[in-house]
């Protein structure tokens, strides 16, 4: 499952995340998915791979924290924003 994920990333022009917000951070399957697509070292599916993020949340500040830690993460992945 983790090898089709990953290799479903790397097929695509664009990745758009759609993520609720967890404690101030995003759900740790969506985390997990992303250190799956991200790994070993050299085959990261996310290299130059346009991404945008978009969230909902009742909250009065809704998801923007989770997004603040989503588009860290996605910098270490090395995907534009």
């Amino acid at each position: 499952m983790a090898r089709a994920f990953k290799e479903a990333i790397k097929v695509v022009d664009a990745v758009l995340f759609v993520t609720p917000e967890y404690n101030r951070s995003i759900p740790g399957g969506l985390k997990n998915a992303i250190d799956w697509a991200s790994r070993p070292y050299g085959t990261n599916s996310f290299t130059h791979k346009p991404s945008a993020i978009i969230g909902t949340s009742p909250g009065a500040i809704s998801t923007a924290v989770a997004q603040q830690h989503l588009r860290g993460i996605l910098a270490a992945c090395n995907s534009p924003q």
